[in-house]
């Protein structure tokens, strides 16, 4: 008799849920350990910061991504969900997620993962052994398999500024935000050039005296919602924008310049949208155009009261400093060092770590796509679990080895270092060919031509991925068209509330 293999999933957030559900899927025995006291990672957040956290929603976050992008490839949310997404309306949808398919039972709330260890016969088995604690004391479990869940987003990254441990007042990491409450009328200095940077800026710059927003060498700022209402992410996402970058780039580049002139308010990079940084925020625009925040360049350094920029020169009378600045990977309780030199992740397809002679332990959710990560933490956590149970075959090391490099070269030409932001659709659709529930050119034909049009020149709904290969939903088919609905697509901007 074959007896069930057992997974340890450590995080029960967004990953975290979506790898109880494949573990299911693919008869494994799964064990969710969640720190805190509820589901939900980031999107359960609390007013004061807890420890341990990692990055979190703040009070007024609207995510960036609309439904039926983030949406997992067999739940969509309800017909009268608004296209623009709150922090309680993910909440919500994680719970109903959870709920339907039975994956509480499986979740180990307020549970610590102390260590996670190699067991002593790992070189034949590949087994782990995971130590945890939680209000009843300690405990150890041996597993045949890790889904490490539980973030990218964990330490945040404090940049080395010349004169920073000078500067007297307060300096945070956007890890820590949860409203603008704290620098009312006081000015403050933000320092990041991507979502969470422009997110925070604005909010702060509702309360603060002045808000300078340094962006280094700039970003293009798009609106959430693109011409005739559309939410952006359903426009600039689709396998037809990236079989062709400079059409995107002038796409995204004249979206762009429609709200703000990025020459005139500073924030131009050098580079096009496909090799620079991008930003998604509906409101900062205004909050240039009537003086609240000012747009700076690359900062130099501080003083007691003061920052020094390279464009601007110094700026006096600095009340405080917020860095969102990205975030650090660590994984403190894994026993072995998977990572590679300079901080790579030597991950193929960024889920296997290759210096693992076993690939019984998978990383989940390890780089940062610029699109929704729903979609691509689930293609990653179905991929691992058949990898798992012996479904899937990775290919030979030398083949993954080549596929890193590919990777590692592109990140490193792109940012100049090991910075994985990764395009999201192309990424998700290398996990799905890996997987095998991309289609071949006659699965397209048998679909017809309006769902084979859609898959190549629509949104790339993650509800396609359910159409082929393994766990097929009968439903995707309707959840794909639902979501073309015109009545379906309307988004309101985030209400200004100056």
């Amino acid at each position: 008799m074959c007896t069930v293999k057992k997974v340890a999933i450590i995080g029960a957030g967004v990953s975290g849920l979506v790898a109880v559900k494949s573990c299911l899927e693919e008869d494994l025995e799964p064990t969710c350990y969640e720190q805190f006291d509820n589901i939900g990672g980031l999107w359960n957040c609390t007013k004061e910061y807890r420890e341990g956290q990692g990055a979190r929603a703040y009070e007024n976050l609207i995510s960036i991504f609309s439904k039926d992008m983030f949406a997992f490839s067999d739940f969509p949310f309800s017909k009268d969900t608004p296209q623009c997404l709150t922090n309680a309306t993910i909440i919500s949808y994680l719970q109903r997620y959870s709920d339907k398919n039975n994956l509480r039972q499986h979740i180990r709330l307020g549970t610590k993962v102390k260590k996670v260890r190699r067991s002593d016969d790992y070189e034949v088995s590949g087994k782990w052994v995971v130590e945890t604690e939680d209000d009843e004391g300690e405990d150890t479990s041996t597993f045949d398999y890790v889904l490490i869940c539980s973030g990218f987003f964990k330490s945040g990254r404090m940049p080395d500024i010349d004169g920073l441990t000078s500067f007297l007042g307060p300096t945070d990491h956007s890890r820590t935000f949860w409203n603008g409450e704290k620098y009312r009328d006081k000015t403050v200095l933000v320092v990041g050039n991507s979502n969470s940077a422009g997110e925070i800026a604005v909010e702060i710059s509702r309360y603060a005296r002045k808000v300078y927003l340094s962006v280094g060498q700039g970003t293009w700022v798009l609106p959430r919602v693109a011409s005739g209402g559309m939410p952006l992410d359903k426009l600039i996402h689709r396998r037809s924008n990236y079989k062709n970058v400079a059409r995107l780039d002038g796409l995204m580049r004249s979206i762009a310049n429609s709200r703000i002139d990025h020459n005139t308010s500073g924030l131009a990079p050098p580079q096009p949208p496909s090799r620079s940084r991008t930003m998604i925020n509906g409101d900062i625009q205004l909050q240039i155009l009537c003086g609240r925040i000012e747009v700076v360049g690359t900062l130099l350094r501080f003083g007691e009261q003061s920052a020094e920029f390279k464009d601007k020169g110094l700026v006096e009378g600095m009340d405080a400093v917020l860095f969102a600045t990205g975030y650090d990977w660590k994984l403190e309780f894994l026993d072995v060092n998977i990572m590679g030199d300079k901080g790579s992740l030597p991950f193929y397809k960024m889920v296997f770590p290759i210096v693992l002679p076993k690939q019984s332990l998978a990383v989940i959710g390890c780089m940062d796509p610029d699109g929704p990560i729903p979609p691509v933490t689930e293609l990653q956590c179905r991929l691992a679990v058949r990898v798992f149970n012996g479904k899937h075959q990775l290919p030979h090391v030398k083949v993954m080895m080549k596929d890193i490099k590919k990777r590692d070269d592109y990140v490193l030409k792109k940012y100049g270092r090991f910075k994985y932001r990764l395009p999201h659709t192309p990424y998700r659709d290398e996990l799905a060919k890996e997987l095998g529930v991309s289609p071949s050119w006659w699965d397209l034909i048998k679909a017809g031509p309006r769902l084979a049009y859609q898959y190549l020149h629509g949104p790339a709904f993650s509800y396609f991925h359910r159409l082929w290969g393994p766990n097929t939903w009968p439903e995707a088919k309707q959840a794909i068209f639902n979501a073309l609905d015109p009545r379906h697509s309307q988004c309101a901007e985030k209400p200004n509330n100056s």
